[in-house]
This record gives C-alpha cells, structure tokens and sequence, in this order.
C-alpha cells in the first residue's frame, strides 16, 4: 500500500507553476466574474425605473 507522494518545491518558480494548487485563486476569480456577468445578464426589467439588464 506504499505510494510516493510528490511535494511542491515552493523555492523552484518551475514546480509551483505546475501545481493545480497554484491556479485556484485565478479559477475563483474567473468564476466569481462569470457569476457576476450572469447575474447581470439574466436580471429582470426594474419596476421603479423599466430599466432591462
């Protein structure tokens, strides 16, 4: 049941450009603007104003 368990070089720019770990705040950005730009997109006419979008 022994495996090898790759650890990150965090002092090598090379090894932590490779790590997943290293893109999740850019995905959560990315994300959190896709949420934004639909929740935009998909809104409804205001009734106060009769403005759409």
């Amino acid at each position: 049941m022994g495996g090898v368990v790759a650890m990150t070089d965090w002092n090598d720019p090379a090894s932590w450009l490779l790590s997943p770990m290293t893109y999740w705040p850019l995905w959560a950005a990315a994300l959190g603007a896709a949420t934004l730009a639909y929740r935009l997109r998909r809104r409804r006419t205001c009734r106060a104003c009769g403005l759409s979008g």
